[in-house]
């Protein structure tokens, strides 16, 4: 298809005027129909086959449906089931589709983890079969370290304390899957395409398998005890406000974002930066459930202001569009933060937060972020 790469920034009425519009607004569809692009379909020798301004009609009429079979024909000659150890090969990052009318087109191959076992399957996605992958060549590696793997989770199994502040995450066993999944996650997840490269990757982390364990296990301590005082303060103030419905429905809201803060795979999910800033939050957590226990009005005047940015920040995130950009996806995911640490500045000022928040710096980022394509 004979296209032309023009990338259209529309201009800021907020600059101007002070006029939020966000990106989602610029509807091409708008325009008049001279205004719009004018594609064509050409053929192996630039005869066109079709033209017109809306290049999803033609995509579906010639494109889509010439790369379909060209992929269930590529899906029969590579894809295998019941895997078990590298023995099919090296994997390309990709392969082109051969077809009668298209010009170019490819599919990705990846190692695809599933509940019997491993298997070789073709994405026509490159982020998905990326992402696929890793986690396939991941879960080959555990079928070869089986023994290792037993051990190490045996190295893993809280005792004494620790065993006492697992039963705030769910109780020793979750919290041993969650240990393990992270040394599995940081040492045999990778992007290696060759039997070469998987054994060679193999023999230098097995020795690590352990040796990360337990540095894991020092690493989560602190955070599980965070997690368990402030779970049995919770408790505490629960029984002793049992008849203060207000209180007890502000308490339910704080253990929602509990959970929120520490999910079974916060290890995977956070960085060893984001983690310190974790054991802020959950201090944080404390001192809004005793202080709204004297002072609820103002916790709940409080709270409704952090469930209105929340949403804000909820809304964006689930109405974005398949088009919108990386830069946009992770300034999203910034505002988690940015919000968390809004809490630090409302609830407990005594924890302080690493960079200057305010609900007029929070608005504006928001604005920025709908603005963005």
């Amino acid at each position: 298809m004979g296209t032309s790469d023009v990338k259209v920034t529309p201009w800021s009425a907020n600059v101007l005027i002070g006029v939020n519009i966000p990106a989602d607004r610029w509807i091409h569809d708008d325009l008049e129909e001279h205004l719009k692009l004018r594609f064509s379909v050409v053929d192996g020798k630039d005869r066109e086959l079709a033209a017109g301004r809306d290049i999803a009609i033609l995509e579906r009429g010639f494109i889509d449906e010439e790369e379909s079979r060209a992929f269930a024909k590529a899906r029969k000659t590579w894809e295998k089931t019941g895997l078990t150890t590298w023995d099919f090969g090296d994997l390309a990052e990709s392969i082109p589709l051969q077809g009668e009318r298209i010009r170019q087109g490819a599919a990705y191959p990846a190692l695809q983890a599933n509940e019997n076992g491993v298997s070789l399957r073709l994405f026509r996605s490159a982020p998905e079969a990326l992402r696929t992958h890793r986690a396939g060549v991941k879960a080959l590696f555990a079928l070869r370290f089986r023994e290792e793997l037993r051990h190490l989770r045996k190295g893993l199994a809280p005792v004494g304390d620790l065993k006492l502040w697992a039963a705030a995450f769910g109780g020793a066993k979750v919290l041993e899957n969650a240990l393990c999944e992270k040394v599995m996650h940081d040492l045999l997840e990778s992007d290696v395409r060759t039997a070469e490269a998987f054994v060679s990757l193999a023999e230098r982390v097995r020795p690590l398998l352990l040796p990360r364990g337990q540095e894991l296990l020092k690493a989560a301590r602190p955070l599980l005890k965070s997690l368990y005082d402030v779970t049995e303060l919770f408790r505490t103030l629960e029984i002793a406000n049992r008849g203060n419905r207000p209180f007890l429905t502000y308490l339910a809201g704080l253990r929602e974002e509990l959970a929120a803060l520490l999910p079974a795979d916060f290890l995977i999910r956070y960085d060893e930066e984001r983690l310190v800033h974790i054991g802020r939050y959950l201090r944080a957590l404390a001192l809004r459930a005793e202080r709204g226990a004297v002072h609820l009005e103002k916790a709940l005047s409080r709270a409704a202001e952090i469930r209105e940015l929340s949403d804000r920040r909820r809304e964006i995130g689930e109405g974005l569009p398949s088009y919108a950009s990386e830069e946009k996806r992770r300034a999203i995911d910034d505002l988690v933060w940015m919000i968390e640490e809004y809490k630090v500045s409302l609830f407990a000022q005594e924890l302080k937060t690493p960079f200057p928040i305010s609900r007029k710096r929070l608005d504006a980022r928001i604005g920025e972020i709908e603005r963005m394509l």
